[in-house]
C-alpha cells in the first residue's frame, strides 16, 4: 500500500484495529475520515463511551493527536434497530455476492432518508430486497451505504452487505484507491483537453443546502478530461480523487463550467441552445451527471473489480440533440476505463 495512506491492520464485525497515517491528526478526525457514513459527532460518542483505545490505552479525549503508526482499536457499539421501513421497488443490480452489491441507481432517486422523509429512497428498496443482509455501520437510515450519489445523479454505486466489507471498502475510499469516473455535460468550452481542479470545499456560509470552494474547506481534487466539444457546451469525464459533498458539481461550477441542469450551482442556458436545454431539463430534474464507472478491491477476495453503467436514456437523448453518437462515446470510454483497470492490476502507475 502506498505511503501516507490508511493501513488497516485487523477488521472483524465487532471491532477494528487501524494504524494512524497522518502526523498530528485528531483522533475524532481520523475516525470520521476512515468511517464514511459516520458523522464526527457519532465517532466522538464512541470515544466518550470508552470504545476507542490508542496504543493500548483507552482514549480520554476526542482531540488526542496521533502519530503515524499509532495503533487505534475501535470496539463498535451494537447496531440500533432500523426505523426505516422496507419498500418494494426496482433495483438494477450489476453484481452481488455475500459481501457486497453493485447497483445502477436511476436519476431522481434519493439514496437515503433525511429529515422527516423516511420513504421513497434507495435504502427503503435495499431493505426490502436484502432484508437484514446489509452492513449496519451507516446507522439506521443508511444501512449498507459506503458512499453516496446525489439524488439527480445516476450510475454505479457499491453497497456493503456485511460490517467487515463496509470497513474494508470505507478504508479504500479514505485511501483514495477507489476509481470513480463520472460523465457530465457542462456549459462552455475548455481551453485544454485535461484539467486538474484542486480547491478546498466547505459548507456555504449562508445557504446550508450548498457547498462551495472556500478557504478553510476540506481538500478536494478532481481531474477533468474533455471528451467532445459541443459549441456552447462540452461533454467531459470527471475523476474525483476525494469524496466531498457535491464535489464535481462545485469544482466544475468554480471553473466556470456548471453542469447542465444544475441550477443550484449557477447553470443558465445560453440562448443559442435554449430549446435543447429546455427539453433536456424537462426530462431530468437536476444535473446531467452520471457515475459511469467504479473500480475497487474486493473486501474479502484478492482481486480488483470494475463496473460500468452506460448513460440512461435521458442522457443519451441529450447527447443526440447535440449531435454526439452516444454508442461510440460509450465504447471509447469503456476501452479507456478497461485499460486503466488493467494497468492498476499490474501494479503500474496509471
Amino acid at each position: 500500500m502506498r505511503a501516507g495512506f490508511l493501513h488497516p491492520v485487523r477488521m472483524n464485525p465487532a471491532s477494528a484495529t487501524l494504524a494512524a497515517d497522518r502526523p498530528g491528526e485528531r483522533l475524532d478526525q481520523f475516525l470520521a475520515r476512515t468511517h464514511q457514513g459516520q458523522s464526527r459527532s457519532a465517532v466522538a460518542a464512541w470515544i466518550r463511551a470508552g470504545r476507542v483505545s490508542v496504543n493500548g490505552g483507552v482514549a480520554a479525549k476526542t482531540g488526542v493527536k496521533l502519530s503515524p503508526g499509532d495503533r487505534i482499536v475501535i470496539d463498535y457499539p451494537p447496531p440500533r434497530p432500523s426505523h426505516v421501513e422496507p419498500e418494494e421497488g426496482p433495483l438494477e443490480i450489476l453484481y452481488q455476492d455475500e459481501a457486497l452489491a453493485v447497483l445502477n441507481k436511476p436519476s431522481g432517486l434519493s439514496v437515503h432518508p433525511a429529515g422527516p422523509r423516511r420513504t421513497g429512497t434507495l435504502v427503503n428498496r435495499l431493505l426490502f430486497h436484502f432484508k437484514n443482509h446489509l452492513s449496519s455501520l451507516g446507522g439506521e437510515t443508511r444501512p449498507g451505504l459506503v458512499h453516496r450519489l446525489d439524488q439527480e445523479t445516476s450510475g454505479v454505486l457499491v453497497v456493503a452487505r456485511t460490517d467487515a466489507a463496509h470497513r474494508a471498502l470505507a478504508a479504500q475510499f479514505a485511501a483514495r484507491t477507489v476509481d470513480k469516473h463520472y460523465l457530465a455535460v457542462v456549459r462552455g468550452q475548455f481551453k485544454v483537453e485535461k484539467v486538474k481542479i484542486e480547491a478546498p470545499i466547505g459548507r456555504h456560509p449562508r445557504d446550508r443546502k450548498k457547498m462551495g470552494v472556500m478557504e478553510g474547506g476540506r481538500a478536494a481534487v478532481t481531474h477533468v478530461r474533455v471528451l467532445a466539444p459541443l459549441g456552447h457546451h462540452s461533454v467531459v469525464l470527471a475523476r474525483p480523487l476525494t469524496g466531498r459533498t457535491h464535489q464535481i458539481r462545485v469544482h466544475l461550477a468554480h471553473a466556470g463550467h456548471p453542469v447542465l441542469g444544475d441550477t443550484l450551482y449557477g447553470y443558465r442556458p445560453d440562448a443559442a441552445v435554449r430549446r435543447i436545454v429546455r427539453e433536456a431539463m424537462a426530462r431530468r430534474r437536476g444535473a446531467y451527471l452520471h457515475a459511469f464507472a467504479l473500480a475497487f478491491d474486493h473486501p474479502a477476495q484478492p482481486r480488483r473489480m470494475s463496473f460500468t453503467a452506460p448513460p440512461p436514456e435521458d442522457f443519451r437523448r441529450l447527447l443526440a440533440a447535440f449531435g454526439v453518437d452516444a454508442d461510440s462515446l460509450v465504447e471509447s470510454l469503456l476501452k479507456t476505463f478497461n485499460n486503466l483497470v488493467k494497468v492498476q492490476t499490474r501494479g503500474e502507475i496509471a
